[in-house]
């Protein structure tokens, strides 16, 4: 009876998860990360926009655009945010609309200073495509600290992926609902859903994770198995090694085209 129990409620919680998906266009989970890897996230995330700042001040970066606001290709800057991927029950979530050959499309870090516009603050959708039924981008926000209306929890138009042309401030504010969590939670959303982040009001930053997902023929922002060393990716799980696009790596010579079925950098039925 426990496992017939245990079967109907998770049945139950993806039926319901599905759903508020296609009518809403987003779903929250609570407690998906423990209070040691938030640590662990937090410390990693602070690093990796004090590295960006010294990219960009030593030359290595060549424009400033939004460096200060979003820190992106967070793997390999920090064991922590490899083991989100690998810990997550939030992936098998993703899977359900994109399949289990979908892969990562950006993996970046969001950071909103106290009294300073972000320009995630902008209304937006993450996928310019718009698809309505056949879904070709699904993306999580980790809440790595608490979203409040003070840390400014960021605001979404429920059923507005439905909604090709972008609303109005006017319509996106009066009709729109600000999302608060606590650190932990995860917010699932389609990426055509019309959203903003809040402003922090706050004497805290504001840390979030967000990663995109898309199926496996969409080219990602960064091509992550080029830009990540050898020696890292031979370290990772299968199922990370999925998800950065390792199995749909394309020939660059007729030598990689034409390798026997199990060497071949593309593999077979990647959707």
């Amino acid at each position: 009876m426990d496992y017939q129990k245990n079967t109907e409620q998770k049945a139950s919680l993806e039926d319901e998860f599905l759903y508020a998906m296609k009518v809403n266009g987003y779903f929250l989970f609570e407690n998906v990360i423990n209070a040691e890897l938030l640590q662990e996230l937090k410390s990693g995330i602070d690093k990796a926009f004090m590295d960006d700042e010294n990219s960009l001040k030593t030359g290595k970066f060549k424009s400033d655009a939004n460096i200060s606001d979003v820190s992106r290709l967070l793997l390999g800057r920090n064991k922590s945010f490899e083991k989100l991927i690998d810990t997550s029950e939030i992936q098998k979530y993703i899977d359900l609309i994109l399949s289990e050959t979908c892969v990562i499309n950006n993996y970046s870090a969001v950071k909103l200073m106290p009294n300073k516009k972000n320009v995630v603050a902008n209304i937006h959708k993450d996928s310019p495509r718009y698809s309505n039924e056949f879904k070709l981008a699904i993306q999580v926000l980790y809440f790595i600290d608490d979203f409040t209306e003070e840390t400014g929890g960021t605001w979404v138009l429920p059923g507005s992926h439905n909604a090709n042309k972008q609303p109005s401030e006017e319509v996106f504010f009066n009709n729109g609902k600000q999302i608060v969590g606590k650190a932990g939670t995860a917010m699932v959303f389609d990426s055509s859903l019309w959203h903003a982040a809040g402003f922090n009001v706050s004497e805290n930053p504001r840390r979030g994770i967000a990663i995109v997902y898309t199926r496996s023929f969409i080219k990602q922002q960064i091509d992550l198995v080029r830009a990540l060393p050898e020696e890292l990716i031979s370290n990772f799980s299968e199922k990370l090694k999925r998800l950065i696009g390792y199995n749909v790596r394309v020939p660059s010579s007729l030598e990689e085209f034409y390798l026997p079925a199990n060497e071949r950098l593309y593999k077979g039925g990647q959707g």
